[in-house]
């Protein structure tokens, strides 16, 4: 039945692996730059200067890759906006020393956007062949990883509904754990935070062409070492991340919902593939923003088509949301659940 509901609004320690994917823990965060970026963000209307005087002390207290990536990522865009180019130049650089690159795409539509301040900048254009260079470096080998969180009182007699969450076309699970926090998952469910195989930076992925293999692998090994429901199985994700989802279960992964953040459109799913899901009792929650420009008309077709084959689905609009989440994404993760697990 359709409910269409308007709102108005690391270091990576190896603990397992087999031949394309590893378990790793899961990646820290210290204290100290915990409390960093909570001062940066109380004090995120006293201007770029401020902000930029928080970061650099935290650079100096940076103790792994993955801090002093998030701290320079933040800093290489304040430091652009306040046009001290040179000075950002040489953090990049300091990074690329460490063995750090960056997700940096040069062309007409450069990414990040405020890359274009260096069109011309022969400093800039030689950072980003070591950049590149370095990329081409940490692919070599490279595999899918994942790490678990387990449930606050976690009994391996007993069995937990089990939860993958799937980063979008270019993410993390780093960001994964950020943006998908729910008290229901962290007090009742098995979850698993993995990320592609592809590598697009130092902390950056693409699942790629391998990455409904290596879901699958994934699935398999969670299975296989904790104490999972499989009659329970939801698969999360947001953007491409989605879409994968969607194409697991048409890939035979078992599955009792889907809940999915402003999804992509698989061009492969038709009636077909809705009706695939009717008949093995999928339920779907999407929640979508309405001024997601490219991808919205998609998921109105996916919701018709969800419709159309009699799946027990939600479909959750925002009038004023592009391609991300809204504010109250933690309350709609937890209604989604409950939604999906309420199903006969």
């Amino acid at each position: 039945m359709h409910k269409l509901i308007f709102l108005g609004l690391i270091f990576n320690i190896t603990i397992c692996y087999s031949q394309n994917v590893i378990e790793v823990e899961q990646p820290k965060i210290s204290e100290e730059i915990e409390i960093l970026f909570a001062e940066l963000k109380a004090n995120s209307e006293d201007g770029f200067y401020k902000s930029i005087e928080i970061l650099e002390q935290g650079l100096k207290q940076a103790k792994s890759d993955f801090e002093t990536y998030k701290i320079v990522l933040n800093l290489g865009f304040l430091y652009t906006k306040t046009e001290q180019f040179d000075k950002c130049l040489d953090t990049w650089i300091a990074a690329n020393k460490k063995g750090i690159c960056f997700n940096f795409m040069v062309s007409d539509n450069p990414y990040p956007s405020y890359l274009s301040e260096y069109k011309n900048n022969k400093r800039f254009t030689d950072f980003i062949k070591r950049n590149d260079s370095l990329l081409v470096d940490i692919s070599k080998d490279a595999k899918a990883e994942y790490f678990v969180n387990l449930p606050a009182k976690y009994d391996k007699s007993q069995k937990y509904p089990l939860i993958i969450i799937l980063h979008g076309g270019y993410g993390s699970y780093n960001r994964t754990f950020e943006n998908w926090q729910s008290d229901l998952i962290q007090d009742n469910f098995i979850s698993v935070y993995p990320q592609g195989r592809e590598m697009k930076a130092s902390f950056t992925r693409r699942y790629g062409k391998n990455g409904i293999e290596d879901i699958s692998q994934i699935y398999n090994q969670v299975i296989t070492k904790y104490s999972v429901d499989t009659t329970s199985l939801i698969l999360a994700g947001q953007s491409a991340g989605g879409a994968m989802s969607l194409g697991l279960v048409n890939n035979g992964l078992l599955t009792k919902g889907l809940l999915l953040a402003f999804p992509v459109k698989p061009r492969s799913f038709d009636i077909k593939r809705a009706e695939s899901l009717k008949e093995s009792s999928v339920r779907v929650v999407m929640i979508c923003g309405e001024q997601d420009k490219t991808f919205y008309p998609g998921q109105l077709e996916l919701s018709s088509l969800l419709d159309s084959a009699e799946v027990d689905n939600k479909f959750i609009s925002y009038p004023n949301l592009g391609h991300g989440f809204p504010d109250d994404f933690k309350f709609q993760i937890d209604q989604g659940l409950i939604f999906i697990l309420d199903a006969k």
